[in-house]
């Protein structure tokens, strides 16, 4: 994560209960490496294009790292931006969808792969 905060604005962008979310991300002790942290009810195509305006992201630049296609991938596909799709066997059940076909998501089997993306 570290590696990536130094090369890259990043955002941390989740969705859930604030009061939840925000103990989980300081639990963590990752908050650090986010330029930003956003924390949304739902994610959507609105939130994401909302999202890339109010942090006046370009789109052919802006990638969504995630495991959730309902949540993280598709939506972000359908708002323009790129995706790093990386499976877990654990997603919930709520937020198993089919993958977007487009050659904007690169598959990963793992976080430590996007170092081969830097």
């Amino acid at each position: 994560m570290e590696l990536l905060s130094q090369r890259h604005h990043t955002i941390l962008f989740t969705k859930g209960s604030p009061a939840e979310q925000n103990r989980k991300i300081e639990a963590s002790g990752l908050s650090g490496f986010f330029k930003a942290i956003e924390i949304v009810r739902e994610k959507s195509v609105d939130v994401f294009q909302e999202l890339i305006e109010r942090h006046r992201l370009s789109k052919p630049n802006t990638w969504m790292v995630g495991n959730s296609p309902r949540s993280d991938i598709n939506p972000a596909i359908a708002a323009g931006i790129r995706a790093f799709y990386i499976p877990h066997p654990w997603t919930w059940e709520r937020e198993r969808q089919d993958l977007c076909a487009s050659d904007r998501v690169t598959v990963l089997h793992r976080f430590s792969d996007l170092l081969e993306h830097l």
